[in-house]
């Protein structure tokens, strides 16, 4: 098995998960903890299809090598990748949005519920909320995502 065949069932496993958690699980516990667990196995799933399309990139040889930082490699398949291989533009705003949270919440202090937002403070007490319904087009936009990235795979 290539090496981006197990970053694609790796993803696909992350986000299968998270699916059961936010459409299942959720509705029996609301907890802030809970919900941005959700939201960093949607973020580590997209992460890794990212990682297995570059990967395949490079086996193509369409790629130099590249490092593993999710911002980078966002970049990377903005530049080379995203056009190329006809992903629509809303995708490359997605991964953009997926690194400023993954930044967001690596860097959070505080994370907690108000109502039905939960909310991430950083150390500058600066916060930023996000509700169900945004966590749900996240998690529909991510499984698009990782769907197109397993086609491009198969497909040759």
């Amino acid at each position: 098995m290539a090496d981006y065949e197990q970053l694609m069932k790796d993803a696909r496993l992350e986000l299968n998960s998270a699916e059961h958690l936010l459409f299942v699980t959720l509705n029996l516990d609301k907890d802030s903890n809970f919900v941005f667990t959700v939201t960093k196995q949607l973020i580590k799933s997209v992460r890794l299809s990212l990682e297995a399309l570059l990967t395949y990139e490079r086996k193509q040889k369409n790629i130099e090598p590249f490092p593993k930082q999710f911002s980078v490699m966002s970049e990377i398949f903005k530049i080379k990748v995203a056009q190329r291989k006809e992903f629509d533009p809303i995708m490359v705003g997605f991964l953009r949005k997926m690194v400023e949270l993954e930044t967001s919440l690596d860097s959070s202090s505080i994370h907690y519920r108000r109502n039905n937002n939960y909310v991430v403070a950083d150390q500058d007490y600066s916060t930023t909320s996000y509700d169900m319904s945004t966590i749900k087009t996240y998690f529909s936009q991510a499984q698009d995502f990782v769907n197109k990235v397993g086609e491009i795979i198969v497909e040759d």
